[in-house]
């Protein structure tokens, strides 16, 4: 993705699996981690770097604390779909939203993030900045908390991609 990433030295006993250690990362192109994301319409630039500090028992992984942030002012814009942009006809709060972000200058881009062993995952986002071509370039700061269960996303997205595969190879 760009940057780096570091990981601090780890042991592992077999017998007894635990584990702490941190990861860092460094200067991780926005542009990169976005088209993970596969969301039409969304794209950035920009770097972030961040702290995940990660601790493995017999309960499993977890992330207490992670913090990733910008390493300087970035770009976001976003081209929302017919379905999205349809949210914003009916919401003025999502269509004022929408509006800034379709050419969102940021000063500020964080994500604290803490993961449970169960895959419930918690982002506290914050995203603070301004688009010079909406409501006279006045500042915005956006606040979001995410809850996802990280988990049953990976297998519903396995589910998929076996399911796509299969009705692949039924009508080659």
């Amino acid at each position: 993705m760009g940057g780096h990433l570091d990981v601090d030295s780890v042991s592992i006993n077999p017998l007894s699996p635990r584990l702490e250690t941190r990861v860092r990362l460094e200067r991780l192109q926005l542009a990169r981690l976005l088209e993970l994301q596969q969301q039409p319409g969304l794209s950035g630039e920009g770097e972030l770097s961040g702290v995940l500090p990660l601790r493995y028992d017999p309960t499993g992984l977890r992330v207490r604390d992670g913090r990733i942030g910008n390493a300087g002012p970035g770009r976001i814009r976003y081209a929302p779909d017919a379905g999205v942009a349809a949210l914003g006809q009916s919401h003025q709060g999502m269509a004022m939203a929408l509006q800034a972000l379709r050419d969102f200058h940021y000063e500020v881009l964080s994500v604290d993030l803490q993961y449970a062993p169960d895959g419930a995952a918690l982002m506290q986002t914050r995203l603070k900045g301004y688009n010079p071509g909406w409501n006279g370039g006045r500042p915005v700061d956006f606040n979001i908390n995410i809850e996802q269960n990280l988990l049953k996303l990976l297998q519903a997205l396995q589910f998929t991609g076996k399911l796509t595969d299969s009705i692949e190879q039924r009508y080659r």
